[in-house]
């Protein structure tokens, strides 16, 4: 199949079975007494972002707050994402590889550990737009890159508005912020991506459904986007 449209794919329960920031607590937590309790409380205020109950931008600094991590936690997530890459996504590689050119991942995840996947799937590293950590001098997150458009609130929106991707174009992915980048205008189609996470906030906006990347092909069929 070859692509007559621009794909604008999210990266965390989508591209990959997790949360990349849940990963990396999971990590920074290992020996932490708490750690249920704080893996509660970000995995809380994901699903609010996610649902669009609260900004991402809020989402992202309220998680953060919960617990400290080191580039060598970052180190040990980005070796694990390839496990993480979804089954469908991986079954259909033939297709990335073909269509690399036109495949972007558009995520609110973390570069460091979305390029590796990226790779896999043979999406080039240019096609990749993620947050980016700021570190302090031992290696500790102390923040994002707040001027990272995905940082920012609406950030898909504005990142998918600085690229320049051909039209038609079609968003998937599991989150409120994805379908925002249709209802702004910025894109033609969404396709609410359920292997992982199902949402019916997000389903409810949705042009279509698709519980794996087979079903999402099926879906650009109908909509005349590949050939």
């Amino acid at each position: 199949m070859k692509l007559k449209a621009s794909l604008i794919i999210d990266f965390d329960s989508t591209l990959v079975k997790e949360e990349t920031l849940e990963l990396v607590a999971e990590t920074a937590l290992r020996f932490n007494r708490r750690k249920k309790r704080i893996q509660e409380k970000i995995r809380l205020i994901t699903e609010q972002g996610m649902r669009g109950m609260i900004t991402f931008s809020e989402s992202l600094d309220k998680r953060l707050k919960l617990f400290s991590a080191t580039n060598q936690n970052i180190e040990e997530v980005k070796g694990e994402m390839a496990n993480q890459i979804s089954e469908s996504f991986l079954q259909n590689k033939n297709f990335f590889q073909k269509n690399a050119g036109k495949i972007y991942v558009v995520s609110g995840g973390f570069k460091e550990c979305v390029l590796p996947v990226a790779e896999k799937l043979a999406i080039p590293p240019e096609n990749v737009f993620a947050n980016n950590f700021v570190y302090n001098a031992s290696g500790g997150i102390s923040g994002v890159d707040t001027d990272n458009y995905l940082a920012q609130e609406k950030g898909k929106i504005k990142q998918v508005e600085a690229i320049n991707i051909a039209n038609p174009r079609c968003v998937i992915g599991d989150g409120y912020t994805d379908f925002q980048i249709k209802e702004e205008g910025a894109a033609d189609h969404f396709i609410a991506y359920t292997e992982h996470k199902r949402r019916d906030e997000v389903c409810g906006k949705a042009d279509e459904e698709a519980k794996s990347f087979d079903e999402v092909l099926k879906a650009l069929e109908e909509f005349g986007l590949v050939k």
